[in-house]
């Protein structure tokens, strides 16, 4: 992504989803699948395989952020975190 402002790269980001579930929805409704399923064999793996994902995801997502409009890095941190978080559908603490 070119955009270097986190709320325009949020937004990018949202809108390339919606673009995806309309083109593909089978997608999301197989994902879904996979992160309710009971197996442990599967569930195991999706752990493992999202970790590796979100990991270098997380690089090529924020590493070229402009992070001008926040003050001290604390909040950056945060800001990143939780909206990372929030993304990948999780609950921050």
């Amino acid at each position: 992504m070119s955009e270097k402002d986190i709320f325009d790269r949020l937004r990018q980001t949202c809108l390339l989803k919606i673009q995806v579930m309309q083109k593909y929805p089978w997608i999301f409704d197989f994902i879904k699948g996979a992160v309710f399923t009971d197996s442990e064999v599967v569930k195991d793996e999706l752990v493992k395989r999202r970790k590796i994902v979100e990991t270098s995801s997380f690089e090529r997502f924020y590493g070229d952020i402009d992070t001008s409009r926040f003050e001290p890095p604390t909040l950056e941190e945060l800001f990143m975190r939780h909206y990372g978080e929030k993304l990948e559908g999780k609950e921050s603490n």
